[in-house]
């Protein structure tokens, strides 16, 4: 009785909230410190956004956004604000005397409850990230939306702090100490989204032992599920147990992992499986047979001649030892350690 109860409650709070955002969506009128906002609104889990573009211009926000990994930079009078579309993570670094060590700006990263949005090209911010992280005052009635913000023109703010911590070239004092600071989160937000919708695109996932070091408990191609998961980290889960793994960076996480079973290849025999499983190669191994089993080589040549051409595939198995594998036609003719 208390299961259904329950589902009943939380039926009614789930139709609640997708009335009161159509209701949003159709009826609400968005003002910016009393000046009518005229960019459409949106609704998306079950909140509303604006155009980011479109709210920031309007509030007199100076934003930029990266073109080559699409992350978006604010600058306000006392912080600086590093975030990108499709994800809720916003990294914020105060810059503030008290926020400053050893010649750097402290960094904090917090998530929202929901992620900014790409709709149609155009990139959307909840508005509830006014509030948590402009210092807005959001004000909803029955028909208006009504944000009230601060001045976010920094003006002469970062000049002063500049010399307050004793820097007599500016120009270091933003480029260097602010600026490749961000330069940075903004490389590592990259790589924290890049690895969210990873995890998000595979639920399941087989272990490459070849281009990782999962340790002995782990087998090659052993299959996994994703439990949870924070930007490079993920905690795993199978007949073993629980286990969480880190990534220094989005490549090596790719590599770390099959995300398919290639032993349910109907075509491969049973000892090739087993060599697989075994990390080992032999003749006569197509292409696929071999990165399955032994991952991703070092380095790839091809060599042409009047018998034909050969494939070679380098191994680095330590810093002077190296195996060589040679295909012709697609399959394996020798092996060289």
């Amino acid at each position: 009785m208390s299961i259904i109860i329950i589902f009943f409650l939380l039926l009614v709070t789930f139709n609640t909230l997708n009335v009161f955002a159509e209701d949003v969506e159709l009826n609400y009128q968005l003002f910016i410190n009393g000046e009518s906002f005229e960019s459409e609104l949106i609704v998306d889990n079950n909140a509303v956004y604006a155009p980011l573009w479109g709210i920031m211009s309007k509030l007199g926000v100076s934003m930029d956004q990266d073109e080559y990994n699409k992350t978006f930079r604010i600058n306000l009078p006392d912080k600086v604000l590093t975030f990108i579309s499709d994800s809720n993570i916003v990294y914020q670094m105060d810059i503030t005397a008290s926020n400053y060590n050893k010649y750097k700006f402290g960094v904090n990263s917090t998530r929202m409850e929901v992620p900014f949005i790409t709709k149609n090209d155009v990139v959307y911010t909840p508005l509830v990230f006014l509030s948590q992280y402009l210092d807005a005052i959001v004000l909803w009635n029955d028909q208006t939306i009504n944000v009230s913000a601060n001045d976010y023109d920094i003006g002469d703010k970062w000049t002063k702090l500049g010399y307050e911590l004793g820097y007599s070239d500016l120009s270091y004092f933003w480029g260097r100490v602010i600026g490749s600071e961000v330069d940075k989160i903004r490389d590592k937000l990259e790589e924290e989204a890049n690895a969210e919708n990873y995890w998000i695109e595979h639920s399941t996932l087989y272990l490459n032992k070849s281009d990782h070091s999962w340790g002995s408990s782990h087998d090659q191609l052993e299959e996994v599920i994703i439990i949870a998961y924070d930007g490079l980290s993920v905690t795993l889960s199978n007949s073993k147990g629980q286990f969480t793994e880190t990534f220094a960076d989005f490549t090596k996480l790719r590599l770390a992992f099959f995300t398919e079973d290639p032993l349910s290849n109907p075509g491969w025999s049973n000892t090739i499986k087993q060599q697989i499983r075994n990390r080992e190669i032999s003749i006569g191994m197509n292409e696929d047979m071999v990165w399955y089993s032994w991952g991703t080589p070092y380095e790839k040549k091809s060599y042409s001649s009047n018998y034909g051409s050969t494939v070679q595939w380098i191994y680095k198995k330590s810093t002077y030892s190296f195996s060589f594998v040679y295909f012709k036609n697609g399959k394996v003719t020798s092996i060289q350690n």
